[in-house]
């Protein structure tokens, strides 16, 4: 039997009530209005796996796990809409062990460095070298660039990929062409690229069934899509955070070329998704737009325009971006400002909350602001105060979701509890 035909029906009688009271209150916030009380919808990681006393190598292998995870803390904490497995890899261990990533590490892999409840860790190095024909090599023919460079580097199974050329596989050149296949290495590449796209379709046939299942028990999904901005695509993957700020200045010609070339797949990779997806936002993780990354010139010309052009697209096609800003943000809230009144979520991890609200929270739903460490380290009462304190600041007039500066980890329970008991009954507007 397929996948498909496992994914449950909506919600329907309870479920269905408690569903569209959820939704109603997230969309009146996200369209500036007063709901009948602050909607809570805090952002977690790891904590619904540890708390239900899975470790982080369980869920990553063995989804199950992640769902009876997950499954417990909503119907338990009751949030106003749910992330699913959220965004720490959960479920996708095989998939990563058949690929062979470099720039990751997971709990549970084999050769891994991590311990069994660790979150997955990033490793960020260059693959777009220093050499002078790098970037011309990427800006002229990125399709290559990637076979021959950006894949032998980036996963251990693909190096054979190296010399690989599709240049003369025209006309009678495919016999020449084809010869290179016969490699055995290559011919491995391949077949695990194979196997890795069949794991990952089960993997997103397991995911839709249960989204489809949170649904069915009254709970909105969050996310509708997930993508990034074109100039984190670059930092990220290609050529790392410090090389990226040398760039700005020593190659600002090249660099904004090949940021440009991230743009449409920033576009067009979120429309995919939100095609098959009931989620209501598309999130966008800003890694490093932050105060203090570059200037505010550097920040219009080389992050924000590529970003505002994808905020504003996916406004157009009637989408609801959530712009889920990194580090301090401070100086960045002018440029927010610029965004259409009512179609946006946005998100702060460091931001004075009281300019935010009084310049960001007139155009735009705004949450964040409080540090998940309070969740980790502090009292319940200490946890009760900042909570309403955070509330006093930004519920006034609408237009705010509560959730945390960043994600929730290690929290106690008793202070999870303390969290959504204060923003249910603190929060009410009526």
């Amino acid at each position: 039997m397929s996948w498909e035909q496992n994914i449950p029906d909506g919600p329907a009688g309870e479920a269905k009530t408690a569903y569209d009271a959820r939704l109603k209150r997230v969309n009146d916030a996200i369209d500036l209005k007063e709901p009948d009380r602050v909607p809570c919808i805090p952002f977690y990681s790891t904590f619904p796996y540890r708390w239900a006393g899975y470790s982080m190598a369980d869920v990553m292998y063995d989804v199950s796990k992640a769902q009876d995870a997950i499954r417990k803390y909503v119907t338990h904490f009751e949030p106003d809409m749910t992330m699913g497995y959220s965004s720490v890899c959960v479920g996708q261990g095989r998939f990563l062990d058949k690929l062979d990533p470099t720039w990751l590490e997971w709990a549970g892999r084999k050769t891994g460095k991590l311990g069994d409840d660790s979150m997955c860790q990033f490793i960020e190095f260059p693959i777009l070298e220093d050499e002078e024909t790098e970037y011309p090599a990427f800006n002229s023919d990125m399709s290559g660039w990637i076979i021959n460079k950006y894949l032998p580097k980036a996963f251990n199974s693909m190096k054979a990929l190296e010399n690989l050329s599709f240049k003369n596989c025209l006309g009678w050149g495919s016999l020449s062409f084809a010869m290179q296949f016969l490699n055995p290495e290559v011919m491995k590449a391949f077949q695990t690229l194979s196997e890795a796209g069949q794991l990952a379709a089960k993997f997103y046939g397991e995911v839709a069934a249960f989204n489809a299942e949170l649904e069915a028990l009254g709970f909105p999904l969050v996310m509708k899509a997930t993508t990034v901005a074109a100039f984190d695509t670059f930092s990220n993957n290609l050529r790392g955070t410090i090389l990226s700020l040398q760039d700005i200045i020593a190659e600002p010609d090249e660099m904004k070329k090949a940021i440009e070339q991230f743009y449409p797949g920033s576009l067009y990779g979120a429309l995919a998704q939100a095609k098959y997806s009931n989620g209501r936002f598309v999130y966008i993780p800003m890694h490093k737009g932050m105060d203090g990354f570059m200037s505010d010139a550097q920040y219009r010309e080389f992050y924000w325009d590529t970003l505002k052009r994808l905020i504003m697209a996916l406004i157009d096609m009637g989408h609801t971006p959530w712009i889920y800003t990194e580090g301090k943000y401070d100086s960045r809230l002018k440029y927010l400002t610029e965004l259409p009144r009512g179609k946006v979520w946005i998100h702060f991890e460091d931001v004075d909350m009281k300019e935010a609200k009084r310049l960001v929270g007139a155009n735009a739903c705004i949450s964040g602001g409080i540090q998940a460490e309070l969740l980790r380290t502090a009292t319940t009462d200490k946890v009760r105060d900042e909570v309403k304190r955070n509330m006093d600041i930004c519920a006034p007039g609408g237009g705010y979701i509560f959730d945390f500066g960043e994600s929730m980890d290690d929290c106690k329970p008793e202070n999870v509890e303390t969290l959504f008991d204060t923003v249910k009954t603190y929060g009410k507007y009526r």
